[in-house]
């Protein structure tokens, strides 16, 4: 049987138009099917990280010792020139193997969220750890800046003031004044303290 061109025009046309259907029905499958894959691991994280933050209160109220503030104001007059000339690096391992050691995980590096148990036994969520370096660097705003005098007399002994002037003595007493009033206005000393403890202390 043959079909005149016109039949077989019409004919190709139809399968084209069919084609072209059957491509945006896929094309659409495979979008609800990225969509749904999307939700699983959306679900997946959003259990993982619950499972994370349930893990690490778990091991606060089975085996961590309480974490309060006054632990925090007394830590906070042990802090002398030797953990002050190390930097924020000496900061952070003066707390983690003292007033921190075996009291706080951390559950989120990003937002440097902190769990420990506080007053009572209750659990305490600190975002940013911005509670505990708060009350830190209010206890030490009276002495913050006496360290960076002693810090730059002692550096007197064995430079002489022009390679001083090279080297910041100040801006850890700054930083840690400007966190005491306000965390959002610290400027990195503060900052690299907590990025280090969060680290240090991260839940796997």
């Amino acid at each position: 049987m043959e079909y005149s061109p016109k039949e077989i025009g019409e004919t190709r046309a139809s399968l084209r138009s069919i084609v072209i259907s059957q491509q945006k029905k896929i094309a659409e499958l495979e979008k609800t099917v990225r969509q749904l894959t999307d939700l699983v691991d959306a679900s997946k994280e959003t259990t993982f990280c619950k499972n994370k933050v349930d893990n690490a209160t778990k091991i606060v109220m089975d085996t961590y010792e309480s974490l309060t503030l006054h632990n925090v104001a007394v830590a906070a007059q042990g802090i002398n020139l030797d953990v002050h000339m190390k930097g924020a690096e000496g900061y952070m391992e003066y707390l983690l193997n003292g007033v921190l050691k075996d009291r706080i995980v951390c559950t989120d590096i990003i937002s440097r969220t902190i769990i420990y148990k506080g007053e009572a036994d209750s659990i305490i969520t600190d975002v940013g750890f911005e509670r505990v370096m708060s009350f830190l660097c209010n206890s030490l705003s009276d002495v913050a800046f006496d360290l960076c005098q002693q810090y730059y007399e002692h550096l007197s002994l064995t430079y002489s003031s022009d390679e001083i002037d090279h080297i910041d003595t100040n801006s850890a007493g700054t930083d840690i004044m400007r966190y005491a009033i306000n965390p959002a206005n610290s400027h990195g000393f503060v900052s690299d303290i907590i990025r280090g403890i969060a680290k240090a202390t991260l839940m796997k």
